[in-house]
């Protein structure tokens, strides 16, 4: 039999992280299956503090995570959606949140370059809080500078083309490295990652490592 899962429709304005950020608060009714600790896909799972990132799907790890808080997107549509939240993450929010990390990528390091070649921009640049600008105050700060006579190039770089998310899935795990992974990012002092990545054996690396001979 299967369960059916029913979510709220979601409020007007509200984003989709801000969506998956509040199934995480209070979150412990993911109840993982018994089973090989190995050849589990990874999947996407909301943090609590908004961020969605791709993380192991053990039982041992998804009882850890629901612990944590983080919510597992579901991979089925729910009643009445025609998309699931992760088919919802990987077709429109993701690809959305790439390119506008791009844009504020390119116009910050405009802005970085036209303020050592010009010391006198300095009236009209916070350097000290230009990481954490929208993309509307970059573009704001950019404007100001040109209608002051400073000279700014804006340059559109080239990126490689992001792989195709359902690709990612089906990667082997190691329940006992993840757990200590995710502990020891958990535990470190000032720790600010935004990502947690899965630990796993490269055979190319692991193929070197043998005594020839051996």
């Amino acid at each position: 039999m299967t369960d059916t899962v029913e979510r709220a429709s979601p409020q007007q304005g509200e984003t989709f992280t801000e969506r998956m950020r509040a199934k995480t608060l209070g979150r412990s009714d993911i109840q993982p299956r018994r089973g090989q600790n190995y050849n589990y896909p990874l999947r996407w799972w909301a943090r609590p503090d908004g961020e969605i990132v791709q993380l192991q799907s053990d039982p041992n790890n998804r009882a850890l995570y629901a612990d944590l808080g983080f919510h597992l997107l579901a991979d089925q549509a729910a009643r009445g959606e025609s998309l699931s939240e992760v088919e919802e993450w990987e077709r429109l929010e993701r690809p959305r949140i790439i390119a506008e990390q791009r844009v504020r990528a390119k116009l910050i390091n405009a802005i970085r370059k036209a303020d050592l070649k010009d010391p006198t921009l300095g009236t009209l640049i916070d350097v000290e809080t230009i990481d954490n600008q929208t993309t509307e105050e970059l573009e704001a700060t950019v404007r100001d500078i040109r209608q002051h006579g400073g000279v700014i190039r804006v340059i559109e770089p080239k990126y490689r083309d992001e792989p195709e998310p359902s690709l990612l899935r089906g990667v082997e795990t190691s329940a006992a490295h993840s757990l200590e992974d995710l502990q020891r990012k958990l535990d470190a002092p000032g720790s600010r990652a935004t990502t947690i990545e899965g630990v796993g054996k490269d055979p190319i690396d692991e193929s070197r490592r043998r005594r020839p001979g051996a």
